[in-house]
């Protein structure tokens, strides 16, 4: 799974919490064994899984969107997911010119509330604040 929402720009990705780097490795040392191949031990598939991949087990609280997982499981129609992730977009366009124009104006300071709680993560509110 990657990263959907507040860490956009992140190439991290995410398993599902479910596994650990233990059970991978039995799957790992499983498979090794089918295909008659040494496996490596235990210490070395935790030095690659930390080192080689950008990988984490769980995807962040403040990452989840209820209405992004309903569109995972099939419970929302094509329309109302196309729908969300457009605001969403502008969501985040307006978010990024609101910190333009505070980084090159000094009198300006832009400010962001997410409103997850009230409502879904696409309705986020932008103040501009003129000193």
């Amino acid at each position: 799974m990657e990263s959907p929402y507040c860490q956009k720009d992140s190439q991290k990705m995410y398993l599902d919490a479910k596994l650990n780097i233990h059970q991978m490795f039995l799957l790992y040392s499983s498979e090794c064994q089918k295909n008659n191949i040494a496996a490596q031990k235990e210490h070395v598939y935790r030095e690659i899984f930390h080192n080689e991949f950008n990988l984490g087990f769980h995807r962040p609280k403040k990452d989840l969107c209820s209405l992004c997982e309903k569109a995972k499981l099939g419970q929302i129609s094509d329309d109302v997911y196309q729908d969300h992730l457009e605001r969403k977009e502008v969501a985040r366009n307006e978010k990024s010119k609101a910190k333009e124009d505070a980084t090159n104006d000094p009198a300006l300071h832009a400010a962001c509330f997410d409103l997850e709680q009230v409502n879904e993560h696409s309705k986020i509110l932008h103040w501009r604040i003129l000193l």
